[in-house]
């Protein structure tokens, strides 16, 4: 019937070469090396080619970097090294190739890489005097960057902080939590204010 069902095709005219399937072209090199999904669709400067399972064309999308966010809880912390936890809200996480761990209050890429991990911590304490508030990133238990804030201040207040690293990840195995303490006495609180977000910046 002259259709093309399968097969590459060479057109002369236009100095390209077409891929296609059950009688559809589906991809095509242009003449300057242009990669065509479907046709003449050559996508934009930057895009990628994204797979859409195995029923479907790939497509073009705009790249997606593994990542995570999240709010914290509202939580005591004291003079110990004290895991923050999560909030049990969920609607402002964000996250794509990193599992958020509620149960263990971590984040576990699970594409490997080096990310870039930031804490940020809202916090109060009724009346912390001459004290030293240390926050606390730590891959796999061990701690790995730290920040400390020194405070002298009498009656009751409410400050931040934040601690940021580069970490690698196998992406698998390894994880990274946020951790928190003071030599002020009593309990300072962690405020839901308080956020902690990973993206990945190379392998």
């Amino acid at each position: 019937d002259g259709q093309v069902r399968s097969g590459v095709q060479f057109d002369s005219t236009n100095q390209r070469i077409q891929f296609s399937t059950a009688t559809n072209e589906r991809l095509r090199i242009g003449t300057d090396g242009q990669l065509g999904i479907g046709g003449a669709n050559y996508g934009t400067a930057g895009q990628v080619l994204q797979s859409n399972g195995s029923g479907a064309i790939v497509s073009w999308a705009n790249p997606v970097t593994p990542h995570a966010f999240t709010i914290m809880d509202s939580q005591y912390f004291t003079s110990s090294q004290t895991i923050l936890a999560f909030n049990s809200d969920t609607s402002k996480d964000r996250t794509f190739g990193v599992t958020i761990d509620r149960t263990n209050e971590r984040l576990q890429p699970t594409v490997a890489g080096v990310y870039h991990v930031l804490g940020f911590l809202d916090y109060s304490h009724a009346n912390p005097g001459s004290s030293t508030f240390t926050l606390r990133l730590s891959r796999n238990a061990v701690s790995w960057q730290f920040m400390r804030r020194l405070l002298n201040y009498g009656g009751s207040m409410t400050d931040s902080m934040s601690v940021q690293a580069y970490i690698y990840f196998n992406g698998s195995s390894d994880y990274v939590d946020m951790r928190a303490s003071h030599n002020a006495g009593g309990n300072a609180t962690m405020n839901s204010a308080s956020t902690i977000s990973m993206h990945r910046v190379g392998s």
